[in-house]
């Protein structure tokens, strides 16, 4: 399967590359000075069927104080 920028993908790596992408986007966000923790990505396979769904709020672990808020 092609992600975004049109690279071949095995199924058994969508997950990992999945997660790595939102990580990059957070990570450009973050530049910004604003992360929105309510979006995520889908990869579909060439028929458009969903084979995966990785919210932001899932890829990353934020803490304040050793209390884990996300």
């Amino acid at each position: 399967m092609l992600d975004a920028e049109g690279r071949m993908l095995e199924i058994a790596d969508v997950d990992a590359a999945a997660l790595k992408e939102a990580r990059a986007i957070i990570a450009s966000d973050i530049s910004d000075g604003s992360i929105d923790l309510d979006q995520g990505i889908e990869v579909q396979d060439r028929s458009g069927e969903v084979v995966n769904r990785t919210a932001f709020r899932d890829a990353v672990r934020i803490t304040l104080g050793g209390r884990r808020l996300y």
